[in-house]
């Protein structure tokens, strides 16, 4: 704790103010994807250019010439709504962005709370190499403390492991929001849907993992079911880099965010937009490293985990 300390203290400069970060001990759970928003501003603009030319160049989603623009007038910049100074300039380079989950303490905080780190930029485009359920300590600026951590990184954010600590990670979970059985699924997005916190946490059986990687989505698919809710199964979609280290007919809990949708028939069905999962300790099963599918590994430097 020392070491971490005499290591990480100082002067800040994250954001250009004098916001002093916090300490905080803790594990992540996972990820959003990593998404490029102006590249998928960029489609959306070109597919409304394809449908009706017209109507896009007057809408302000492309030029004369159907080049995308920024058609945004304001834009927000850690947390607050400011003017867009790319409004209807060519929309161009890229928007990474990509949140962190997971649960922690604030130093002189007595109960473990779940927090949201927001990435963007080169920041977010190179967070690799990290570990989900290893306990860690980090710096972070902290923007709101209501049901959760709304934190942002300052340049001494790093996620440093602490090999020396343990973490009930089930516990803390428990502790820091309620788990919801999986025939509660509506009664979950009932509770979320219109939340700032618009995440939760679902019990249940893994049912199968799709071996293949959605490229364009970059995620990777993952089935789950459960006895309350008979042969019916629930899609969920987790970051490709997820790290998976256990299989099918393991019992998880799955943190995300659940989705309504309309099938071609008009019925209602549900998924869940994953972060991560946690495989119960003495219900879960795991995997020979082999047959593993493993986090994405790069040789380019990592920015915040060490």
């Amino acid at each position: 704790m020392g070491a971490f300390r005499r290591k990480l203290r100082g002067k800040v400069f994250g954001f250009g103010s004098k916001r002093t970060p916090k300490e905080f001990f803790g594990f992540v759970f996972g990820t959003s994807p990593l998404l490029d928003w102006k590249e998928l501003r960029r489609k959306k603009a070109l597919r409304k250019y394809n449908e009706n030319p017209n109507k896009a160049i007057l809408d302000g989603y492309v030029d004369e010439a159907g080049n995308p623009l920024d058609n945004q007038e304001t834009i927000y910049k850690y947390g607050k709504e400011v003017s867009n100074p790319d409004f209807r300039k060519p929309l161009v380079g890229h928007s990474w962005s990509r949140g962190v989950y997971g649960i922690a303490k604030r130093e002189g905080d007595d109960e473990p709370m779940v927090f949201q780190l927001n990435l963007n930029g080169k920041t977010a485009k190179e967070f690799k190499g990290w570990k989900p359920f290893v306990p860690v300590r980090f710096l972070a600026l902290v923007y709101g403390k209501d049901e959760y951590y709304r934190l942002y990184p300052s340049n001494l954010t790093k996620f440093q492991e602490d090999k020396d600590a343990e973490i009930d990670y089930e516990k803390w979970i428990k502790t820091a929001s309620h788990v919801y059985q999986l025939d509660k699924l509506e009664q979950a997005w009932q509770a979320t849907k219109d939340a700032d916190d618009n995440w939760c946490f679902i019990e249940a059986d893994l049912d199968y993992i799709f071996p293949e990687v959605d490229e364009d989505r970059r995620i990777r698919q993952l089935n789950i079911t459960d006895d309350s809710v008979g042969l019916q199964t629930y899609r969920t979609r987790i970051p490709e880099d997820f790290p998976i280290n256990f299989s099918e007919f393991s019992r998880i809990i799955v943190m995300g965010e659940v989705q309504r949708f309309k099938r071609k028939d008009e019925s209602i069905g549900m998924a869940i937009r994953g972060y991560g999962v946690y495989p119960i300790p003495g219900k879960s099963i795991e995997i020979p490293e082999e047959k593993a599918f493993p986090a994405e590994r790069s040789e380019e430097p990592i920015i915040l985990w060490e």
